[in-house]
This record gives C-alpha cells, sequence and structure tokens, in this order.
C-alpha cells in the first residue's frame, strides 16, 4: 500500500512539474535559470522514483515484477547507472537472476559495465567527414573528450558551445575531442551543417547508421548527448559531463599536472 502511495503522490508532483512549465511564457521557457529549475525539479522526482524502486526491489526479491522494473528501468532511463543496477540485481532470487529475461538482463548489464569509468575504452574505427578512417586508440596519449551526439539532436546542439568552449580553452593542453555522430545515410549534409553551424574543429566521426552506429552500439548508448572523458592510457575517468563540468574537471585535472 505504502508504495502505491508513494507512487501516485510523485506521479502528481510530476504532473505539477510539468503543468508549470506548460504554462510559462515563451520569454520564461527561453530563460537559461527557469529551464535549470524545472531540470533540477525533474531530477529531484526521478531520484525519488529510483528511490521508490529500489525499496520495492528489495523488498521483494522473489517477485518479478522486480525483475520487470529493473528491465525498465534500463530501457527508460537515458543514463542508467549500471553499477548500481548491478547490485539490485544481484539482490534477486536465483531463479530469477537465472530465467531468460535474468539472463539476458545480466548479458546487457554486463556490456553497460564494459564502458563504465574506471574500464578501458573500447576500441573502434570510423570513417571522418571526408571517408578518412579515424581510429580512437590513435588519439591514446592524450585526454579524449568522447562525444555522442546528432546533427537532429536538439540537447545534443545545445550542448555543443560548452564542449567548444571547453575545447577553446585547453587544445593547448594534452586535450582533444572526439564526436561521433548518429547521423543516418541521405542526411550526410546536415551532419555537416550542423559541424560548420557550430564551429566544430575537432575530429568528427561517423557511419551514418542512425541508432546502428557501431561504435553507439559498442558503447551501450540509446540516448543523447552521452560523452565519456578517456585518460592517455585509455582509461574511462569519467562520463556524462555537461553544461560546465567538463571545463571544471579539465581544469582540475591540469592544475595537477
Amino acid at each position: 500500500m505504502a508504495y502505491k502511495a508513494n507512487v501516485k503522490t510523485l506521479n502528481e508532483d510530476m504532473k505539477t512539474v510539468s503543468a508549470e512549465y506548460n504554462s510559462a511564457t515563451d520569454e520564461k521557457k527561453n530563460s537559461q535559470q527557469f529551464r535549470e529549475y524545472i531540470i533540477n525539479k525533474q531530477n529531484a522526482l526521478q531520484q525519488q522514483a529510483k528511490d521508490i524502486n529500489k525499496k520495492s526491489i528489495t523488498d521483494n526479491p522473489n517477485n518479478y515484477i522486480s525483475l520487470q522494473t529493473l528491465v525498465d528501468a534500463m530501457n527508460t532511463e537515458a543514463y542508467p547507472d549500471a553499477a548500481n543496477l548491478q547490485v539490485q540485481f544481484s539482490g534477486l532470487s536465483k531463479n530469477l537472476r537465472e530465467s531468460k529475461t535474468g539472463l539476458a538482463y545480466q548479458k546487457r548489464l554486463d556490456a553497460m559495465r564494459s564502458v563504465d569509468v574506471g574500464a578501458i575504452a573500447p576500441d573502434f574505427t570510423q570513417p571522418d567527414t571526408s571517408g578518412v578512417p579515424v581510429k580512437l586508440s590513435s588519439l591514446k596519449g592524450k585526454y579524449v573528450f568522447l562525444d555522442f551526439w546528432a546533427s537532429w539532436c536538439g540537447p545534443c546542439r545545445n550542448e555543443n558551445p560548452n564542449v567548444l568552449k571547453a575545447y577553446n580553452k585547453f587544445k593547448g593542453e594534452n586535450f582533444t575531442v572526439l564526436s561521433v555522430s548518429l547521423d543516418q545515410t541521405g542526411k550526410k549534409a546536415d551532419w555537416l551543417k550542423a559541424i560548420h553551424d557550430d564551429g566544430l574543429t575537432w575530429n568528427q566521426v561517423s557511419d551514418l547508421k542512425f541508432w546502428s552506429n557501431d561504435a553507439a552500439q559498442l558503447y551501450s548508448i540509446r540516448a543523447i548527448p552521452q560523452n565519456f572523458l578517456i585518460d592517455p592510457t585509455g582509461k574511462i575517468i569519467a562520463r556524462n559531463i555537461f553544461g560546465n563540468d567538463l571545463q571544471k574537471k579539465l581544469t582540475e585535472i591540469f592544475n595537477k599536472m
């Protein structure tokens, strides 16, 4: 009963936030301060939802609904926390973990954790805008910001100025960017135009396979923008750094050197 009551309250709070945004004037919606205010509220509610589900899963380790809740979290969250999901999944009964659904879920978790912080970034090769192959490992020895985006992705385009600021500030250091676009065949012109319009002067690659992009599949990308900060040894040291956080992280790194 407590679970249902908590979910009901959470849904009502989510509707309230949506109504607050929808009723705002266009001028207010375009305000950076208002957007951040709404995003912070949404993030807080999303965390509440995770906490509610986590308690339900912990309290019901033998219930198939607990496994399905984890599957849903993996499918719907933009940036699922693989390590946290692994802990919750490991707490389920043996029967659930070894079921057909459970085994498939563990396989997907393993793929996600292979690109988590602390892992060695999987290597790949993709053609640049001129068709010349670019290999991720060819950038080894530098700090590499691996950025997944697309010309059609509004949030990605909004994030590009932040990446550009960081690149311009630290490109003289041991730092570079490699952007992988999830644009598609027949839309290459859109990709090239976005690169030009946004002033992105670093390495740009894509196999133009949309969501089936080979590198995106390798890195378990199901939402963009997503990014990975890779150190000179090839190890992933941070991921999904947005806004000014990338500059802060790089400042911290290079100030220590």
